[in-house]
């Protein structure tokens, strides 16, 4: 026994209920609340021990993690499928440079983070510091001013509101 906890992330993301409502037609998945997600994580992660099985890293704080492993397989068949059904693994944002290897990313980026300015301001004093994203902000708290904080106390100084549809 190695005394360590697999976490299967797919499997944890139903279970938290971090999939949301919104269905993504022109991509055809769920959309992930990825705060949602990190919360429900936050104290499993810090305690360590943790093998995390997940097709992307890029949204996981790297505190998390003391090595990451990419494991490489022929992956032909999928590939071939996911250009049949018009997706090709990168996913730029029509608003900015950046490029996502995930729709899911893609989408979490371009609705709550570009062209947004932070709305999460530090609640410690004479700090200026502010974040995105709420994942963000706790982990300047804690590498930063040495603080865990109970982060539902933390809201957003304005909530943007999607009036597009």
């Amino acid at each position: 026994m190695t005394g360590l906890q697999w976490l299967e992330i797919s499997k944890i993301a139903k279970e938290f209920s971090c999939l949301e409502d919104e269905f993504d037609e022109v991509y055809q998945f769920p959309v992930l609340d990825e705060d949602k997600l990190l919360d429900g994580l936050e104290e499993t992660m810090c305690v360590g021990g943790n093998i995390v099985d997940y097709h992307s890293c890029e949204f996981f704080p790297e505190r998390w993690f003391d090595v990451v492993f990419v494991l490489r397989t022929d992956n032909t068949l999928l590939y071939d499928r996911l250009v049949s059904r018009g997706e090709r693994g990168r996913y730029p944002c029509p608003n900015c440079p950046k490029v996502y290897s995930y729709a899911s990313s893609r989408f979490n980026h371009t609705k709550y983070e570009c062209g947004k300015e932070p709305s999460f301001r530090c609640p410690v004093d004479q700090c200026f510091y502010k974040a995105k994203r709420k994942t963000s902000m706790k982990g300047h708290l804690k590498n930063i001013h040495s603080l865990t904080y109970d982060m539902a106390a933390i809201k957003p100084e304005y909530e943007f509101v999607d009036i597009s549809t």
